[in-house]
């Protein structure tokens, strides 16, 4: 009788921890950390919004103070832009607003990629501004394109344009190759539901993705710049961005093609526009694992390599669409003994505020040559 009391006291006491914990998180940190179906609605083209009323998410579901009617600078981008690791005040598009005392719109939302973009440009030139900032992550943007053409709304359009009917060519393609047979349990099934809808979960799931991840991580211990790189995240960059596939290599050609069209359309408004391409942490921090002789998997040279070289290409295929292009890795791989802090001293590979500000500067920079 008395065990049955103690194992009843301890099943309470569990649940009464895990209800404190969980309101302590909720009242502590932005909750959740992460989670696909999270704080989202959906939307027949982009596949979701954020949620209006959301922290700091306005009316229209982007992570801005209020809506606009218009806005002398429009950003877009994906968890890069939208300031992922930080608050609003801390993105690069509101810091890039105080730099410039004027006013920023932020259309950056965590898992967009090229098709976003080229959807959101009508609703950024609606807001009647005078440059559009794209924050190009090429790590994922491109096979992220793949995540939206299975939608409805882009295999109608599809019949209509022959550009978008070859995306979804490819992309069936891709699937096919990268579709997964591995049977998920219901443990993981339950896990995933309670990582969107319980702050505990959430919680525990970031810190082992950040601080335990899968598949080990390499890191790097200097005073100031401490961090590491997880092999898994490696892996699935040097995939997305291996054009000797040749289904990568015509979703980057079709990528290029998204951003000509539009900055033809920002040109028929009179309007600059500008692409920053974001670089992963770990090509901005390779040159000094170089120099340090840091051990690193071969896998994690060959994705820099690739970055670079694909960066390349898309810099030279925009200029010659008369479109400017910005790349800030040099400037944050020069930061990082003058500015520490730019990432967390984990895998997570967003930065911190004094990383989004060195992509602020890099996008004023290449405004500034672009309104030349």
């Amino acid at each position: 009788m008395t065990s049955k009391k103690n194992l009843t006291l301890l099943a309470v006491s569990l649940v009464v921890a895990n209800l404190i914990a969980e309101l302590a998180l909720r009242l502590l940190t932005s909750f959740p950390i992460h989670g696909r179906l999270a704080h989202r609605i959906p939307d027949e083209a982009l596949e979701y919004r954020m949620k209006p009323g959301w922290r700091d998410t306005d009316a229209a579901g982007f992570r801005n103070p209020s809506t606009l009617q218009s806005a002398y600078l429009v950003a877009l981008g994906d968890s890069h832009t939208y300031g992922f690791n930080v608050e609003s005040e801390s993105s690069w598009p509101y810091q890039l607003s105080e730099m410039i005392d004027r006013s920023v719109y932020n259309f950056g939302v965590g898992s967009y990629g090229v098709l976003n973009y080229y959807h959101l440009m009508d609703e950024a030139l609606a807001l009647d501004p005078a440059v559009i900032v794209l924050g190009l992550y090429l790590p994922n943007d491109l096979t992220d394109m793949c995540a939206r053409s299975r939608l409805k709304f882009w295999r109608q359009l599809a019949r209509q344009d022959p550009l978008l009917q070859q995306l979804e060519d490819v992309c069936s393609v891709l699937r096919q190759q990268t579709a997964n047979p591995r049977t998920v349990t219901r443990t993981t099934q339950l896990f995933s539901m309670m990582r969107t809808k319980t702050a505990l979960a959430s919680a525990i799931a970031y810190f082992f993705q950040n601080h335990a991840p899968k598949g080990g991580m390499t890191r790097l211990e200097e005073p100031g710049y401490g961090t590491a790189f997880g092999h898994q995240r490696v892996l699935k960059h040097l995939r997305n961005m291996d054009t000797a596939v040749p289904e990568i290599a015509a979703l980057a050609k079709i990528a290029i093609r998204c951003l000509q069209r539009m900055g033809d359309a920002a040109n028929e408004r009179g309007v600059d526009f500008l692409v920053m391409l974001i670089p992963s942490k770990e090509n901005v921090f390779y040159d000094l694992l170089e120099s340090k002789d840091v051990q690193r998997p071969e896998s994690l040279t060959l994705s820099v390599q690739r970055e670079r070289s694909l960066t390349a290409t898309f810099v030279d295929s925009l200029a010659q669409s008369d479109i400017d292009s910005v790349d800030p890795r040099r400037r944050l791989t020069e930061s990082l003994a003058t500015a520490p802090g730019l990432y967390p001293n984990s895998v997570n590979n967003h930065p911190l505020k004094a990383g989004y500000r060195v992509y602020a500067e890099a996008a004023l920079a290449g405004i500034r040559t672009t309104q030349q």
